[in-house]
């Protein structure tokens, strides 16, 4: 990865952080707010870079072989499935907030 693509990343999710901020300041008190990013056609190693060095907790995927990459790249993380998925997936990929791999 470079340093530019690091940098975009980190500027990137830093912004994003900044306006969820701001915007539970403007709600007041309410429930917690959590950031799941939509790692769709990003990377394993762009999702990695995110979770090890930025801060990012939690992602999800749609697709099971991509998910698996996904997760077999950032060991110890939690990555999960979106509840939104499609039946063709294995029960375990449709379980609500399931951080295992699939298969």
């Amino acid at each position: 990865m470079t340093e530019e693509r690091k940098i975009t990343l980190s500027d990137n999710y830093r912004r994003v952080m900044e306006q969820i901020h701001e915007a539970v300041q403007r709600r007041g008190a309410g429930p917690e707010v959590s950031l799941l990013a939509a790692s769709k056609t990003y990377p394993a190693e762009d999702i990695a870079y995110l979770m090890t060095h930025c801060g990012l907790k939690m992602a999800g995927e749609n697709r099971q072989t991509e998910f698996t990459e996904k997760f077999d790249a950032v060991p110890h993380c939690p990555l999960r499935y979106w509840l939104s998925l499609p039946g063709n997936h294995p029960p375990a990929a449709r379980e609500p907030g399931s951080c295992r791999k699939p298969g």
